[in-house]
C-alpha cells in the first residue's frame, strides 16, 4: 500500500494513516463483493469504476494545467497522469494477481497499450472540441470515453493478460498436484 500521509504534518499523520487504512478495507470488501455477484464481468466494472476516478484525475490536471499551458499540452498532461493514476489503483484491485510481478515492466506495458487509447482519447478531445461549443471539459470527457474502450482491452490482453494466463496455468498445475498424492497411494489406503 502507499504510504501518502509520510509527507503531512505530525499532528494529521495518525488520522490520514486512520482514514487511508479505512478506505483500504473499505475498496478491498467492495471489490471481492463485485467478483462474487458478478463474476468474470467484474473486471470490466471494476475497471470502469477506476477509469471514472482517473477522468476526475484527467479534467482536474487538465484544468490545472490550462493555466500555464496550451490545451494540446494541457491535454498530454493531464493524460499520463491519469494513465499513472490509472496503472497503480487497477495493478491493486482490478488486476490484483499481477502484483506478483515486475511493476516496472507493467507499468511499460501498460502506458504502451493506453498509448493508443491516449491517441483516440487526445484525438477525439481536440476534434470535438469545435462542435461542443469550445469546451474543453466537455471536448475531454467525450475523448476519455473513446480512449477508455481501447485501454480495458488492450491492458487486459497486453499488459496484465500474460500474467492472466500464468495464474491460470499455475493454480491449474497445483490442482492437479493435489491429485497425485491421491493416486499414489497404496490399494486400500484413502
Amino acid at each position: 500500500m502507499l504510504d501518502l500521509s509520510s509527507g503531512a504534518p505530525s499532528q494529521w499523520r495518525p488520522g490520514l494513516d486512520n482514514m487511508l487504512a479505512t478506505f483500504s478495507t473499505f475498496v478491498r470488501r467492495f471489490h471481492r463483493r463485485l467478483d462474487r455477484r458478478l463474476g468474470w464481468a467484474s473486471k470490466p466494472v471494476q475497471f470502469a469504476l477506476i477509469g471514472g476516478s482517473g477522468a476526475v484525475v484527467d479534467l482536474a490536471a487538465m484544468n490545472l494545467l490550462l493555466a500555464c499551458l496550451p490545451l494540446a499540452g494541457a491535454r498530454a498532461l493531464a493524460i499520463w497522469a491519469a494513465m499513472s493514476w490509472n496503472f497503480l489503483l487497477n495493478r491493486r484491485i482490478t488486476f490484483s494477481y499481477a502484483r506478483r510481478y515486475a511493476a516496472g515492466r507493467q507499468y511499460l506495458l501498460f502506458c504502451f497499450s493506453c498509448l493508443f487509447g491516449a491517441v483516440a482519447n487526445w484525438t477525439a478531445s481536440l476534434a470535438l472540441l469545435g462542435w461542443l461549443g469550445g469546451s474543453p471539459s466537455l471536448a475531454a470527457a467525450g475523448g476519455i470515453v473513446l480512449g477508455a474502450v481501447f485501454n480495458y482491452f488492450l491492458c487486459w490482453l497486453v499488459a496484465f493478460g500474460r500474467e492472466q494466463q500464468l495464474a491460470s496455468h499455475a493454480a491449474q498445475t497445483r490442482s492437479v498436484a493435489k491429485l497425485i498424492p491421491i493416486i499414489d497411494k497404496p490399494s486400500g489406503a484413502l
